[in-house]
């Protein structure tokens, strides 16, 4: 088929994937609310408000225990799919799998810098690599070699232009990517001494 026969055409697999997926994801969350409201009524009905935190922490610790994959118990089965939820999820708000991965490519003592990131980012790197971090904005670019974690894509997917401006501040000096963390818009270069 040409392009132009496409042009008007949707895909039917992925759109109907995304409904099914945002279908399920709704009818849990209905049934979740459903057996909460359920909950307190029962709770508070048959033994008062004084048992409703014990019952709903019972609850909590069960679903939690559910999400990381610790199943099965009473009579729930193991979902394989949390541990890969809570993968992705820490790979999205924590800096630990990062700060693990630069250990990989850089030992303890390289510089690691950071530009344009999140303060959780910058703040997580420096608690999980011991050693503070080089903010290109506040302390400048450093003059020997080091790493750097530049944020490249803000909310949304929205280009933050940041190769223009690294162009700028690294004028002169070689650097090169070395890998990316897409799921926090984060590219990680090694830049040369000066």
């Amino acid at each position: 088929m040409s392009a132009s026969s496409l042009a008007g055409r949707t895909l039917p697999s992925a759109s109907a994937s995304r409904i099914r997926a945002r279908r399920g994801s709704a009818i849990a969350a209905a049934l979740a609310a459903i057996g909460a409201g359920l909950l307190i009524l029962v709770v508070t009905k048959g033994f008062g408000v004084a048992w409703l935190r014990p019952a709903t922490c019972w609850i909590l610790l069960v679903l939690v225990l559910f999400i990381y994959g610790v199943g099965p118990f009473f009579g729930i089965p193991e979902v394989s799919a949390s541990k890969r939820v809570i993968h992705i999820l820490d790979r999205t708000y924590s800096a630990r799998p990062l700060a693990k991965r630069l250990a990989e490519v850089a030992p303890a003592g390289e510089t690691v810098a950071v530009f344009h990131v999140r303060r959780d980012v910058e703040f997580g790197l420096a608690f999980y690599r011991n050693e503070e971090m080089v903010n290109y904005d506040e302390d400048g670019v450093p003059k020997k070699q080091h790493l750097l974690v530049a944020r490249i894509q803000g909310r949304h997917g929205v280009d933050l232009d940041t190769q223009t401006a690294l162009e700028e501040l690294l004028e002169g000096r070689q650097y090169q990517q070395l890998f990316s963390w897409p799921e926090q818009g984060l590219e990680i270069y090694l830049v040369g001494a000066r």
